[in-house]
């Protein structure tokens, strides 16, 4: 914690001292003719390794025929004894620092500017505020001198004058070595308050350190989540996306087979009714061929054929030699110039076969190709298919398996199934 970073505390509690006893009437006592200020301040300390505490009292007034007794008076002792430092710092007592146990007295001005600069000191980590002044008849002031009547003058020999001599040298050097024991001390406090900022120096390095080192492992963590979030959304999305996808090209490849199989119905139905209408056809030729040949017998007949008119007494069909002369002739192969399917993976949907023919043929041809899938087989048929033209058949999840057959468009023979 550094010297000028460290918030200054307010007393715990208000003290103030009238005659030696603790009040809560505050630290300004007026008596009508009180008109110097005094601050006083003094240091504690909680043992080695801790940190020197100043406290210092409010500015508080008085008498100005006192301002003699407060002028660099001792208060440490008497403020341990009055009201006991670890009231107001458990764990602290006093602290002996040669001219810092000391009051000054001021004007009102300078008494606040002197508690102000005292409040604000860079050479202490803890500064109190007391509210708390010391008894006028309690305080440590040296004792006035006693006026001596001069002796009369007598006149000394060279030991008496020696003998005299001796003891002022003895003060002398005893006052020096008074003088260098509180300068040596004073230069131990300055060391050990030297080491103590040194250390604090250290603790307030490592706790930068420390805090800069736990903020960036935070800042670290919380980016680290921030892309374990932008991952997790990313994935859930890329999910969701290749479902709605799965799910349009199932329904896609539904609505395929069942436009496929409802156009094999269509195909089947048109089949059918192909077939119906070239029986028809076939048969309406039939009979318009009986009827020719039956008018060709009968005129026959007339022509004086009596074979013709033996056949017609006798009921016989005149289409028999037209039938001979039909089963006599025989329609063309149309299998042997269609080209057999080329079956292969369908370019335009996935999981789709494609069955490939071409007409080789010198007229139209009908052609049926049939590729196997799960549910069975799946037919199609091309009718009157031009020379030289190309058919395609399609079917979804096919094994490869196909059937086909082709035949002369003007053919009455019906196209083989599988």
């Amino acid at each position: 914690m550094g010297l000028g970073g460290i918030a200054r505390l307010g007393l715990l509690g208000v003290l103030a001292t009238t005659g030696g006893g603790i009040s809560a009437a505050g630290a300004q006592v007026s008596t009508g003719d009180e008109t110097s200020w005094v601050v006083c301040s003094f240091k504690a300390s909680g043992g080695a390794g801790t940190y020197i505490a100043l406290l210092v009292t409010e500015p508080f007034t008085i008498r100005s025929a006192k301002a003699r007794d407060y002028e660099g008076a001792y208060i440490g002792g008497l403020f341990d004894k009055d009201v006991g430092i670890a009231t107001v710092i458990p764990g602290y007592e006093e602290f002996y620092d040669w001219g810092s146990q000391r009051c000054a007295v001021f004007d009102e001005a300078g008494a606040r500017a002197e508690y102000s600069r005292r409040m604000n000191s860079p050479d202490n980590a803890i500064i109190r505020s007391l509210a708390w002044r010391p008894a006028a008849e309690a305080i440590e002031k040296p004792e006035p001198a006693a006026a001596e009547t001069p002796a009369p003058e007598v006149e000394k020999s060279a030991d008496d004058t020696a003998l005299d001599r001796q003891p002022r040298d003895e003060l002398a050097a005893t006052t020096r070595a008074e003088e260098a024991a509180r300068e040596a001390e004073q230069r131990e406090a300055a060391e050990r308050e030297r080491r103590e900022a040194a250390e604090r120096e250290r603790r307030e390095a490592e706790e930068r350190k420390r805090r800069e080192a736990e903020e960036k492992e935070r800042r670290e963590i919380e980016e680290t989540a921030r892309l374990n979030r932008e991952a997790a959304e990313f994935a859930a999305r890329q999910v969701a996306e290749n479902e709605a996808s799965r799910r349009r090209a199932e329904e896609a490849r539904k609505a395929y087979e069942e436009e496929l199989a409802r156009l094999e119905r269509e195909n089947d139905a048109y089949e059918r009714a192909v077939e119906r209408s070239r029986r028809e056809r076939e048969a309406a030729n039939r009979a318009q061929q009986e009827y020719f040949a039956a008018q060709r017998r009968h005129a026959a007949c007339i022509a004086g054929d009596r074979k013709a008119c033996a056949d017609i007494e006798a009921g016989k069909p005149a289409m028999e030699e037209a039938s001979a002369g039909e089963s006599a002739s025989i329609d063309p192969d149309a299998t042997r110039c269609v080209s057999p399917p080329v079956v292969s993976a369908d370019p335009a949907f996935s999981r789709s076969t494609q069955a490939v023919v071409v007409n080789g043929c010198e007229v139209p041809v009908d052609v049926r190709i049939c590729l196997m899938r799960s549910g069975g087989w799946n037919c199609g048929v091309a009718w009157n298919l031009a020379p030289q033209a190309r058919w395609t058949h399609t079917s979804f999840e096919s094994d490869g398996q196909v059937f086909w057959d082709a035949r002369v468009s003007t053919s009455s023979r019906p196209l083989a199934r599988p």
